[in-house]
């Protein structure tokens, strides 16, 4: 009895060991791929063409306005 109980306990441990890896490694993986996943995301996508969008208007007014201003 005392030996299966000795070979439970290390195959519990052994388990809680290899979930410790497991989740170390994965959460060292998702930290690189965060502006990937957001790529795809429609949610984040809508988001950054949007803000993408309000830039390219912003700077054009900001060109514009040089423009007009540089010939006075």
């Amino acid at each position: 009895m005392n030996c299966k109980n000795n070979y439970i306990f290390i195959a519990l441990l052994l388990c809680f060991i290899l979930v410790i890896i497991y989740f170390s490694n994965f959460n060292t993986k998702e930290d690189f791929t965060p502006g990937i996943r957001s790529i795809y995301n429609p949610n984040k996508r809508r988001l950054r063409l949007y803000t993408e969008q309000i830039q390219k208007h912003a700077i054009n007014y900001v060109n514009n306005l040089q423009k007009t201003f540089s010939w006075s």
